[in-house]
């Protein structure tokens, strides 16, 4: 059996994954540029552009795991390649990778403490206005994404939130470039490129947001988690960190190439130093294991504040 000390990331592998993401990118962008410029020809060309986009969508979703695998510097052993490739997947998933890495690593010392952790924070407190809550039910029952997005804005982009955890001279610098690369990066795609750019990039920045809203809400809601209140609390150790947490389950294959191992989330807080590319090897059993679709069927049964705000104590509801 394979110890899980010695499932080190390794430079070699964090390139060729770098190198593997970007050749398919380009592939579905060049698919997407062609089909699209071809669709006054015959609406046949429509169902290449759309195919082409979900696929483009999809791997924004992967450059969003290999951005949190750099993060926790277990895509590749280089620290500065770490660093290099996040900013990168950055551009692609337009989450800013310096303030994303200062908020999840607060995520991974105070997970279980639903008023400590800055990624559960803003659902600690009372639900939101009714006409803000019945907004939300609605996005969530109709496949709307705008969970993942807002999250994003308030949280990543957000300077002022992540001074809180990264208050540092240094630290502000890092998430100010971060934040600017991106922005800065957009801007520029979309003055050069224009219609081309939003016509080989819009849909699927809506379909990676189609797949991150129950990915990322499987991973900590309606898990009983403890509060605070203000007292002096220790974190969790990453050992107890996956009671905390839910895995979904998926056939081998699609754990492994389509979500990235990125849905086994008990393993990862349990050892969040090993690569996604070597997390099947990791003998674990999880707390809150459930399959994949029964996962999708059993979420958007439910009001997404109902998901939110309550836990399985309070619903009743196990899943």
């Amino acid at each position: 059996m394979t110890s899980v000390r010695d499932l080190r990331p390794t430079d070699l592998r964090g390139i060729l994954w770098i190198l593997g993401e970007t050749v398919a990118s380009g592939i579905a962008i060049g698919l997407s540029a062609w089909s699209f410029g071809h669709i006054g020809k015959g609406w046949g060309w429509i169902p290449l552009w759309f195919a082409s986009q979900l696929g483009l969508g999809l791997l924004m979703y992967h450059w969003f795991v290999l951005m949190h695998g750099c993060g926790h510097r277990a895509l590749c052993r280089s620290r500065l390649l770490n660093d290099v490739f996040g900013h990168v997947a950055s551009f692609f998933c337009l989450v800013p990778y310096t303030s994303w890495r200062y908020i999840h690593a607060q995520h991974h010392i105070w997970v279980g403490w639903m008023d400590r952790d800055p990624t559960t924070r803003a659902i600690a407190g009372p639900p939101p206005s009714l006409r803000m809550q019945r907004l939300m039910d609605f996005c969530w029952k109709f496949w709307i994404p705008v969970f993942s997005l807002a999250f994003g804005v308030s949280v990543f982009w957000n300077f002022r939130y992540v001074a809180t955890v990264a208050p540092l001279a240094r630290q502000r610098r890092k998430t100010w470039f971060s934040i600017v690369f991106v922005a800065a990066a957009l801007a520029g795609s979309l003055a050069f490129g224009g219609a081309g750019f939003l016509s080989v990039w819009a849909l699927a920045y809506f379909c990676f947001l189609v797949i991150s809203d129950p990915v990322l809400l499987s991973q900590h809601v309606h898990i009983p988690l403890q509060r605070s209140e203000g007292a002096d609390v220790a974190p969790f150790a990453p050992r107890d960190q996956d009671r905390f947490t839910r895995t979904i389950v998926a056939p081998a294959w699609v754990s492994r190439w389509i979500f990235l191992q990125f849905t086994t989330h008990g393993v990862h807080h349990a050892f969040p130093q090993v690569a996604h590319y070597d997390i099947h090897r990791v003998e674990f059993r999880p707390s809150h294991p459930i399959w994949w679709t029964r996962w999708i069927r059993a979420a958007k049964a439910v009001p997404a504040t109902q998901l939110l705000y309550e836990s399985s104590r309070e619903s009743g509801k196990n899943f």
